[in-house]
């Protein structure tokens, strides 16, 4: 599994959790506000992901990339890890 797919896995699994919604319903494609993440939501969704990737990322991150594709694409960009996946591997 390479890292795009990782963080897209990643994304789409805290999307369940958090918004309690099936994973047939979420795609690339995915708008996170259509999805029903508020502003509230952002903010935890970025925080978790500063945590679990060991990074720091503006608050505003879900607004600026507001599909899944558009954020994992950047994540990917900034070539970020996932240590708790490399610990998997």
């Amino acid at each position: 599994m390479n890292s795009r797919d990782k963080i897209f896995g990643w994304v789409v699994n805290w999307l369940q959790r958090y918004l309690n919604v099936s994973q047939d319903k979420i795609s690339e494609n995915s708008v996170f506000y259509e999805l029903g993440l508020d502003s509230v939501g952002a903010v935890v969704l970025v925080g978790e992901l500063e945590e679990d990737f060991d990074c720091v990322l503006e608050e505003t991150l879900i607004w600026d990339y507001p599909t899944i594709k558009t954020l994992v694409d950047y994540l990917e960009n900034l070539g970020i890890k996932n240590r708790i996946l490399e610990e998997v591997e």
